[in-house]
């Protein structure tokens, strides 16, 4: 299996961050600070492209999919200079990640589409 890819999203874990989150997502989307969210996940369930692309993922890589807060309680000593959401790339020994895709990276993509080809590029370059 391939190293550990991190999907860090720009939200609180916990049920009320979640209605909070989905209701932002409908009313106001053009708003909403979660970039990485919104190329995977509607207001309510998950892109079924990204579903069947994490699903065919999971076999090469371990996925791990945490929020901001989670992350930050995780790695503290590693979070100099990110910005969130992130997709980060655990490093060979887990000392230290590589960053795949920053929250500069992931405003730029404007579909799920675009985001699965770019995460798929990423990966395949050696």
């Amino acid at each position: 299996m391939g190293k550990e890819i991190i999907f860090v999203y720009n939200a609180h874990s916990g049920k009320l961050h979640k209605l909070w989150d989905a209701a932002h997502k409908i009313v106001s989307p053009e708003t909403y600070a979660c970039q990485l969210c919104s190329l995977t996940h509607g207001a309510l369930t998950m892109h079924k492209e990204w579903k069947v692309f994490k699903d065919k993922m999971i076999h090469q890589h371990e996925l791990v999919f945490v929020y901001k807060n989670d992350f930050l309680d995780l790695y503290p000593e590693k979070i100099s200079g990110i910005t969130f959401p992130v997709v980060v790339q655990q490093l060979a020994g887990g000392d230290d990640f590589k960053v795949l895709l920053s929250a500069a990276a992931l405003a730029e993509l404007s579909s799920t589409t675009e985001f699965i080809e770019r995460l798929e590029q990423l990966l395949t370059e050696k």
